[in-house]
Formats: C-alpha cells, sequence, structure tokens
C-alpha cells in the first residue's frame, strides 16, 4: 500500500506529489515523488500568516496544523533550498518557528542565521528520538507555551488559525 500525498500551489491546483509506502511486501523505495523541483508543502492554504511553523515533511506539517491549527509548512527536508526562501518569507510575513526534528539542529541554527535579518525566528528543540508527527496532542502545548513567549518579548499578538 502506498499513500500519496498531493501539494498545492497558491491558487489552490496541485503542483507536485509524494508518497509513502507502508507494506514491506510491496517492494521498491519508501518514498516516490514528482520529478523536478519539490515545492514547499503547504496545508491546508497558501495564507501568509505572521507567524508560521516550519517542520520537515508533509507529515510532520499534518500533524502540527492538525494538533495546533498553526500555519505550517514542511521543507522537504532538513535545509530550506535557496529557490524556497521567497516563498517561505511569503508565507511567514513576521516570524518563522523552526521545528525540526532533534538530529537536524544544527540545519535549524544555520537557517536561522540565513534568515534572522529578514523575519524573527524562534528554533524549538524536540526531545531525542521525537519528531513532530510522534508528538499528537503535545505540539499544542509546546507550541502555544513557546509563541506566546515570542510574541509577548516583541509585544505583537500571534494569531492562530483552526
Amino acid at each position: 500500500m502506498r499513500l500519496v500525498v498531493p501539494y498545492y500551489g497558491p491558487d489552490g491546483e496541485i503542483i507536485y506529489w509524494s508518497a509513502r509506502s507502508y507494506s514491506k511486501l510491496e517492494g521498491g523505495p519508501k518514498y516516490l515523488a514528482a520529478s523536478g523541483r519539490h515545492p514547499l508543502y503547504v496545508r491546508p492554504n497558501w495564507t501568509p500568516s505572521d507567524t508560521v511553523v516550519v517542520v520537515e515533511g508533509m507529515f510532520d506539517a499534518i500533524a502540527v496544523e492538525t494538533h495546533t491549527g498553526l500555519h505550517v509548512c514542511g521543507l522537504g527536508g532538513k535545509y530550506l533550498p535557496s529557490y524556497l526562501e521567497p516563498d517561505l518569507l511569503r508565507l511567514g510575513t513576521r516570524r518563522l518557528v523552526l521545528l525540526l526534528d532533534p538530529d537536524a539542529l544544527g540545519d535549524a541554527i544555520k537557517l536561522r542565521s540565513r534568515l534572522q535579518t529578514k523575519r524573527q525566528i524562534k528554533i524549538i528543540p524536540l526531545p531525542v528520538g521525537k519528531d513532530p508527527a510522534d508528538m499528537g496532542p503535545d505540539l499544542k502545548e509546546i507550541l502555544s507555551d513557546e509563541i506566546r513567549r515570542v510574541s509577548l518579548m516583541h509585544d505583537e499578538p500571534v494569531r492562530a488559525t483552526g
């Protein structure tokens, strides 16, 4: 069995897809994707927000949006390719909250250094061995506490959706 997840563009059209195998009997690679450069995975739409939570992949993005209602996007990996930077900055108009897997802390620090003159950047480290898709309902508490703290530091309200 293979789950296929569509990626939607700013106008609501399908622009890319990625698939994951859930059966060892099926054979072939665990992940498949459309050819070409991957876009950001954005759920549920491309509406800009003051704050966007940035995660590594589509399943992490789905988990964060489901459990928190916050705007979220998936990078499609541990780093942000330069061609995706304008899209990310268009989505997160004031601050980006980096919620990458624990093994990607170095990548999160590099991304913060690269973008800190353009947006407020907050890195939220996760417990070793956990990624956002593993956290479930705990995501809401972790993210709302951290985002509230960042918001109070800058005297700006943070709007969550959902």
